[in-house]
């Protein structure tokens, strides 16, 4: 996906006090863990589906409200890519992106909000206006679950950027709130396999050295789109 075109002003500023200046020597190698690289790829193909995604991402990494984001789809589909995408497509590709699995995070957050009796920065004071990647909002404990969600909606006082959330499936508490994303499975775009069997295919080729990539015949692609997928 290019990113070039999506160049929107970005709304945040966060002012630093005295006391905040040594907060990323402090944090950084805890956040390191955590640490999102650029996305894996953009949107492949060329389908309505596809376009229509592509639209989507467009449209929300343009967007200069802070509002959170939920990345709806099927086990497999790289849900947390189409974040990626919308991060490093922003005003804010130059902030942090950290990413936390809700089903492996204890039901209290300690990840994220700290303990009460410790006086180390907690992670949302360490990542300050940077944004934040939860997946698997719908297998968090209950606990975790209400205080994730509590905090894209009501805000944190050391926290002030942008939260994307990915799920299985629509996420009541997140309806009126979220800007939703579907990812559609691939089984419903069939006219994309060729153009993922050819990048594929040229992304192996290039992690082989070879000259050339070889041809995709469209025999394969055709027995592959004639396949049931589950």
């Amino acid at each position: 996906m290019n990113h070039s075109h999506l160049q929107p002003e970005n709304p945040k500023e966060r002012v630093l006090s005295s006391g905040e200046s040594d907060l990323p020597r402090s944090c950084a190698i805890r956040m390191a863990a955590y640490l999102v690289g650029r996305p894996n790829r953009g949107i492949v193909g060329g389908s309505t589906y596809a376009c229509t995604l592509r639209k989507a991402i467009r449209q929300v990494a343009n967007a200069t409200s802070l509002n959170p984001v939920l990345i709806t789809g099927e086990p497999g589909l790289d849900k947390e890519n189409i974040a990626k995408l919308v991060h490093f497509g922003s005003a804010d590709r130059n902030l942090l992106l950290l990413h936390f699995d809700a089903s492996k995070m204890h039901d209290n957050g300690n990840e994220l909000f700290g303990r009460d009796v410790v006086s180390t920065p907690t992670m949302l004071e360490c990542l300050g206006n940077g944004n934040l990647l939860i997946s698997g909002i719908d297998r968090a404990e209950p606990k975790l679950k209400e205080r994730l969600i509590s905090l894209c909606i009501h805000g944190n006082h050391s926290f002030s950027g942008r939260v994307f959330f990915t799920a299985e499936s629509s996420v009541k508490e997140l309806v009126e709130v979220a800007t939703q994303i579907k990812v559609p499975p691939l089984r419903v775009r069939r006219s994309d396999i060729g153009d993922w069997l050819r990048y594929y295919v040229h992304e192996y080729s290039k992690s082989q050295g070879w000259r050339k990539t070889p041809a995709v015949p469209q025999s394969a692609i055709k027995r592959l789109q004639g396949h049931h997928f589950p």
